[in-house]
Order: C-alpha cells, then structure tokens, then sequence
C-alpha cells in the first residue's frame, strides 16, 4: 500500500471510531471501537514507518 492509501484507510478508521463514540450500541463492518482504535493505531505507525 501506499502512503496516500494508508490515508484514506485511516480516516476512514478515524470517522468509525468517531461515529461509534456517538452511536454507543452500534458496529461498523461488524466491529467495534476497540478494533478501529486498534487500527488507527496501527495506521499511524506504519505511515510514520514510512515516511
């Protein structure tokens, strides 16, 4: 993957986690706030690896 797709990746990951804040009871893609948080996380690491 490239830079620019691990972007778009994380915000996408960032506006889950900000959506499941609002929406307490609710998943995205069947997961919930502790695997997108997990993945912003782990977003942010691999695009910081790379740059």
């Amino acid at each position: 993957m490239t830079v620019e797709e691990k972007m778009v990746e994380l915000a996408t990951a960032k506006h889950n986690v900000a959506w499941l804040l609002e929406h307490e009871s609710g998943l995205v893609d069947m997961k919930g706030i502790v695997y997108w948080a997990g993945r912003v996380e782990a977003l942010r690491a691999e695009i910081r690896s790379l740059l």
